[in-house]
């Protein structure tokens, strides 16, 4: 190992001073549909194989398809409403306990979507702030309170706000999928 002097600094990066986060305690919103289907279509399609009846299994395949490319097309839009709907909230109703708009700082552009391994969609605020303990995730503490801060939750109410509006979507998805 090499002696560094007195005064020599290693420079460490943002990124790599927030990586020890526990992002698991951002609070998300997770969008999701349950899969039943896909093993019992898989099953009529292998037993109409073997019965000879390709182009009923082709037509099933290609309807099974449709409804997971449909499902992920909802999934998204979904996710993209939510981020939305919270961003807006922190941009246009930002008011404090004692009645004065402040500003949410940048906590609305770090709303991000991403797509998980499992094909859901996650809403969830990135943005981390300093504090004298370290790094912390600043949209957690905003939506939980802190012992210095009460909370104002802002994702989970957005979530509520457009619950009907993803529903309706749903429901043309999968009405698409059928054509």
């Amino acid at each position: 190992m090499s002696k560094r002097g007195k005064n020599s600094r290693r420079q460490v990066s943002t990124a790599d001073k927030v990586r020890p986060y526990n992002y698991s305690e951002i609070p998300a919103i997770r969008y999701a549909v349950e899969d039943r289907y896909s093993n019992q279509i898989d099953r009529m399609i292998r037993a109409l194989e073997a019965h000879g009846a390709h182009s009923s299994a082709n037509h099933l395949k290609r309807q099974k398809q449709k409804i997971k490319r449909n499902t992920d097309k909802f999934l998204k839009a979904a996710a993209t409403d939510a981020r939305d709907e919270a961003s807006n909230y922190l941009r246009t109703v930002a008011i404090g306990s004692n009645g004065t708009n402040y500003s949410k700082g940048f906590l609305f552009k770090t709303i991000k979507v991403k797509k998980q391994p499992d094909g859901s969609y996650q809403v969830a605020p990135l943005a981390v702030a300093k504090s004298k303990r370290g790094w912390y995730a600043y949209g957690a503490a905003l939506e939980f309170g802190t012992q210095n801060m009460t909370a104002e939750p802002f994702m989970r109410p957005s979530s509520d706000r457009i619950r009907s509006k993803v529903q309706s979507k749903f429901i043309e998805a999968m009405r698409a999928s059928k054509r």
